[in-house]
């Protein structure tokens, strides 16, 4: 069978000169061809709404044509998709919910590493958020060892931003560990704000626990006042996890004063949990103008 014409997405259009396979379809067995306007791989996706016989059958994608005429062979082997589909479907059909995941991830990593661009179309298989975003996280781990910069380029063309933001924050956390420039500057151009956010707050947590004061510096600076300050907040909270008096003490310099009372609340209860008597003191000898109702307040909560 052969398909050929020129397909749109409404934004640009695309030549398939051939596609054809020499396998045997079953009774109502197709082959689709979908089309993707973004920078995944190719925007020619092939997939299988049912498999073809297998019968190493070879679907041959001789050339594509963007408008630019820029052309490209690729093959591909149903053989080589048929035999991932049953080998996820076999990882789907896992009743231990533990196991499932262990091999979820698995087969995320290896697909990663084989073909980034086809690991769309298996996430599209799965409906349960849990089961997508260990597949999500199996391709990232994957992908940031070779480039943080592919992991988010390919994070990137994720339609789904609930998974977007549960992995945004670590990777760029992870990402600042090795190259905090380019982690930054990634965050700097993404266009949806809440993504922003929780990007910013990912290089943060990993910058001030580096460098507080050059963390600090940054985050003041961020010009979205709502973001600066939800920043500033996730910096003092993982500062107070870990020394909760120099973050009690860093917080009251704060000229914003809910993000002031959010932290100081917070690492005052922290203290006063360890050190009842030492937290009190301060607490009481804190200037009105410098969060001392918040801290007794907080101190008194510990105590109930």
């Amino acid at each position: 069978s052969c398909i050929s014409g020129t397909f749109s997405t409404g934004e640009q259009s695309f030549k398939l000169n051939k596609l054809s396979s020499n396998g045997n379809r079953r009774k109502n067995k197709k082959l689709g061809v979908t089309l993707n306007n973004s920078s995944r791989r190719s925007p020619i996706g092939i997939y299988y709404e049912y498999d073809l016989e297998p019968d190493n059958s070879v679907l041959n994608e001789e050339s594509y044509a963007n408008d630019d005429s820029t052309i490209e062979t690729i093959d591909f082997s149903s053989t080589d998709i048929e035999v991932l589909e049953d080998e996820f479907l076999e990882i789907l059909l896992v009743e231990d919910e533990n196991e499932r995941k262990k091999k979820i991830s698995k087969f995320a990593e290896n697909l990663a590493a084989q073909d980034p661009g086809l690991a769309y179309m298996f996430l599209d298989q799965l409906t349960d958020f849990s089961d997508q975003y260990t597949f999500v996280l199996g391709v990232v781990n994957n992908l940031i060892e070779t480039s943080h910069g592919n992991a988010a380029s390919w994070m990137g063309e994720l339609e789904n931003k609930k998974l977007k933001s549960h992995i945004y924050e670590w990777l760029t956390s992870e990402w600042a560990k090795n190259d905090l420039d380019a982690a930054l500057s990634w965050s700097d151009g993404l266009p949806d704000k809440q993504l922003q956010l929780i990007a910013y707050e990912g290089i943060g947590l990993t910058w001030a626990n580096q460098d507080l004061e050059s963390a600090y510096d940054w985050a003041v600076e961020i010009n979205n006042g709502d973001m600066r300050n939800k920043v500033l907040a996730k910096i003092g909270i993982m500062l107070a996890k870990k020394d909760p008096q120099s973050a009690a003490e860093w917080a009251i310099e704060f000229q914003h004063i809910q993000t002031r009372n959010q932290i100081l609340g917070y690492a005052i209860q922290l203290w006063a949990s360890g050190d009842l008597a030492s937290a009190t003191k301060w607490a009481k000898n804190l200037p009105e103008h410098k969060g001392r109702e918040i801290a007794l307040i907080q101190i008194e909560r510990t105590l109930d």
